[in-house]
């Protein structure tokens, strides 16, 4: 993953399992705490995303002080 430019990371995944099934988000995760990156999940995201939706992951970002976005979305 190399540097990252932030301090806390919003990482948006689908709704879906096969992230977390097939090792993704582990993987992730796993760099993300090698760059000493803070970071929240959001994986309400389901195909063709709903404006709600967008709108609800903004405010989560911003509620949880993340100042930058890792989206992972298969």
């Amino acid at each position: 993953m190399g540097a990252v430019h932030g301090k806390k990371a919003l990482v948006v995944i689908s709704n879906g399992k096969s992230t977390r099934a097939n090792g993704y988000l582990d993987r992730l995760e796993n760099e993300l705490k090698q760059s000493k990156a803070e970071y929240i999940i959001f994986d309400k995201v389901g195909s063709n995303p709903t404006k709600p939706v967008v709108e609800e992951g903004g405010r989560f970002a911003k509620e949880n002080g993340c100042d930058f976005i890792v989206a992972y979305l298969i």
